[in-house]
């Protein structure tokens, strides 16, 4: 392995991170949606744009450390001051990406089991102190929800992902 490759794996590693935040930001922008139904457009459309403008930089961003991660190297130089000599780590491409992506999911879980539980009770808990009075809200519950959700299809589902990642990026190094 030498340091390009190295450097080629981190650069991967932080587009994966930056994907898990997209993910985890898709459902309140669904959410956001619903604030068109409340009838104060100029404000919901202020954060609907905003939050596809934040959306489509990191969504560049991603792109770009994912699949043109040898470009990224030349821009920033990452390798030009290391000498290309062997590194010893005999650790394929496919399987760093692969432990990331459990990360990734495993963190989101970790995170969200306690959300999604502490919104639950919080909710059993206002409908009955308020005996029906009010209807709360199970939005928070749902977003949480789908986030385990999506963390569980990450865990699941990171052959296809790894494999994905890792045939994207032969194709960029055939056409270099």
């Amino acid at each position: 392995m030498t340091a390009k490759t190295l450097f080629n794996i981190i650069l991967k590693i932080f587009g994966l991170l930056f994907l898990k935040d997209v993910i985890l930001a898709l459902p309140q922008l669904i959410s956001s949606l619903f604030f068109f139904t409340q009838g104060n457009v100029n404000e919901s459309l202020y954060v609907l744009l905003s939050s596809i403008l934040i959306l489509g930089c990191y969504c560049i961003i991603i792109y770009f450390l994912l699949f043109k991660t040898n470009s990224v190297l030349a821009k920033l130089r990452l390798d030009q001051d290391i000498e290309q000599k062997e590194l010893s780590l005999n650790i394929s491409t496919a399987f760093i990406i692969t432990v990331a992506i459990v990360i990734a999911g495993g963190l989101i879980l970790v995170d969200q089991i306690p959300v999604l539980c502490r919104q639950l009770f919080s909710y059993f808990q206002e409908k009955r102190l308020t005996k029906g009075q009010t209807t709360p809200s199970l939005s928070y519950s749902i977003v949480a929800a789908v986030k385990i959700i999506i963390a569980l299809l990450l865990i699941g589902e990171r052959k296809r992902i790894t494999n994905f990642i890792v045939n994207r990026q032969g194709k960029e190094i055939e056409t270099t």
